[in-house]
């Protein structure tokens, strides 16, 4: 997460609730919300609710090395509309190949 900070210059979201659907991770210097998902696999990341809470998503791909590749900088909406049906745990997964898709648009 500390990539995403320094990267996109992000402030810590100290009101957010930790683990839940409401918490957000930052804000830009827009004051938009943002949710930022990391990961070290190769296929995708796991959304949690039907809606975003956040107005912008930044998902990250981790390499072995610790280098982060940015997969998807942009709009939350798009993401949450593009994922798969909701499991039982509440989250929806997405993969990082569409992600990718979305992100050229």
């Amino acid at each position: 997460m500390a990539i995403a900070y320094l990267t996109y210059q992000l402030l810590l979201d100290q009101c957010s609730k930790p683990n839940t659907v409401e918490s957000v991770d930052a804000h830009d210097s827009e004051g938009r919300a943002v949710e930022i998902k990391a990961t070290t696999g190769k296929t995708g990341v796991a959304l949690r609710g039907m809606v975003p809470t956040a107005e912008r998503l930044i998902v990250l791909q981790i390499s072995k090395t610790g280098d982060a590749v940015e997969i998807y900088s942009g709009p939350a909406s798009p993401a949450w509309e593009a994922a798969g049906s909701m499991q039982p745990n509440g989250q929806r997964h997405i993969s990082l190949s569409r992600l990718k898709e979305l992100q050229a648009q």
